[in-house]
């Protein structure tokens, strides 16, 4: 089971490592560093966030970290894929190990919610990216997931949705 789980894993961090590749030039491709990450299957605004302090702060420097920024199609899809469900959602965590994890963060569908909860899409994007890392830490809905959620933001210096 675990052998299926991890080759499951690898197929999907494959999977969305190419959609990037596919849809990207080299010079838009992004690695922050051998620990973080990032691909880029969006063109446009690209969100300055402090990604790997921000993993290294919540996750610790051992973990490792891919992150794909995505819009709704690629996050919709990878959705109906891995979770049955049909809807376009704004951040995805998996879990690959012990220190291994993937984030797939929806960029087109925090622009949208930023709009309606009357923030930057800088700090929107942020407090996904933190949701994001607090699911891989293992963290549920709940107080005090959105209480560590808003002092990590805080630190960074972004706003939070919640009041």
């Amino acid at each position: 089971r675990r052998r299926f789980v991890e080759e499951e894993c690898s197929a999907r961090v494959r999977a969305a490592r190419a959609a990037a590749n596919q849809l990207l030039p080299l010079d838009r491709r992004m690695i922050v560093s051998p620990q973080v990450e990032i691909a880029r299957t969006i063109s446009g605004h690209y969100p300055r966030i402090p990604f790997e302090k921000i993993v290294r702060e919540i996750l610790g420097r051992k973990y490792s970290l891919s992150l794909v920024l995505c819009a709704d199609t690629l996050a919709r899809r990878i959705n109906r894929e891995y979770r049955k469900k049909k809807y376009s959602p704004n951040v995805l965590s998996f879990v690959l190990g012990k220190n291994e994890g993937e984030i797939f963060l929806n960029v087109r569908k925090a622009h949208r919610e930023s709009k309606a909860l009357k923030l930057s899409a800088d700090d929107r994007i942020a407090h996904l990216f933190v949701h994001g890392c607090f699911h891989l830490k293992g963290y549920k809905h709940g107080n005090k997931m959105d209480d560590e959620e808003k002092k990590i933001l805080k630190q960074f210096g972004y706003n939070s949705p919640q009041p």
